[in-house]
């Protein structure tokens, strides 16, 4: 299913440059943070890790079903959206895709349902502390 490549890419990147994943996918939660909410129409997912940067989505019901994202990442390192950005170019997943400055925007379509999302979005921050 497209959605879960989207969840594994993602989170795998996130985990990755923002080192908020170790081995046993726990660990202090100083000074990170990972919230997802979603009504039957809208998905939002905020993550944050201090010193690190941000990762926000936000999602709308399709009006014939499946989600459409945007995404913004924020890095507080250049050297980390630079090679973030790099890595979400050459996914042919992401449309619109725009890096400015340490900022990194973009989206795409999952074939899924809010509530399906919803669920991926938490597993991947409840995996990351």
């Amino acid at each position: 299913m497209k959605a879960n490549k989207l969840f594994m890419v993602t989170g795998v990147a996130f985990c990755l440059i923002f080192s908020a994943c170790d081995d046993s996918g726990s660990g202090s939660n100083s000074g990170r943070s990972c919230t997802v909410s979603h009504t039957e129409t809208t998905l939002t997912v905020h993550q944050s890790i201090d010193g690190a940067g941000t990762y926000d989505v936000t999602g709308v019901l399709g009006r014939f079903g499946g989600v459409y994202n945007s995404y913004k990442e924020y890095y507080v390192s250049s050297a980390d959206a630079e090679k973030q950005c790099k890595k979400i170019k050459a996914e042919d997943w992401y449309s619109d895709i725009v890096c400015t400055g340490n900022t990194i925007t973009y989206t795409d379509y999952n074939e899924t349902t809010i509530a399906e999302e919803a669920a991926d979005f938490q597993d991947m921050c409840d995996d990351a502390y």
